[in-house]
């Protein structure tokens, strides 16, 4: 029996500076991500994670939106969300819907980042991943 779930406790967010998506370039930009394979739950792999980008406003991604891995050294482009396509994230009122896509493949990196060359200025915006846990009972 296969179950998906996602682990809420295993989220995690950073904010950029405001109006920007930047290229990851340090060993401590992006999101760290080491906690999700600590090996204490056995059974569980997290090769999945869904990603949620939301701003302070309503805004356009204008793409690529890429997904970027940290391993040995490195930053790692793991593609982009939706093909490359421009991403909405839209306000009505005081509601604001930001954007969330299943990225696969995630297990093998120590961070994780997104990035946009061009966004909406004067937004600040926040990107999430949290681990999809894929049992095997």
């Amino acid at each position: 029996m296969i179950n998906i779930q996602a682990i809420g406790a295993l989220l995690h967010s950073v904010t950029p500076p405001v109006g920007t998506l930047p290229v990851p370039l340090t060993s401590t930009d992006g999101i760290d991500c080491t906690d999700w394979n600590v090996g204490a739950v056995s059974r569980i792999s997290f090769d999945a994670a869904t990603v949620y980008i939301t701003g302070t406003a309503g805004a356009t991604l204008t793409g690529p939106v890429n997904i970027w891995g940290f391993r040995n050294g490195q930053w790692w482009q793991l593609g982009s969300l939706d093909g490359g396509a421009n991403l909405a994230i839209t306000q009505s009122g005081a509601t604001i819907d930001g954007i969330a896509r299943r990225v696969d493949e995630v297990a093998i990196f120590t961070r994780l980042a997104v990035s946009c060359a061009t966004v909406t200025g004067g937004v600040t915006y926040t990107y999430s991943f949290e681990p999809i846990a894929i049992r095997f009972d």
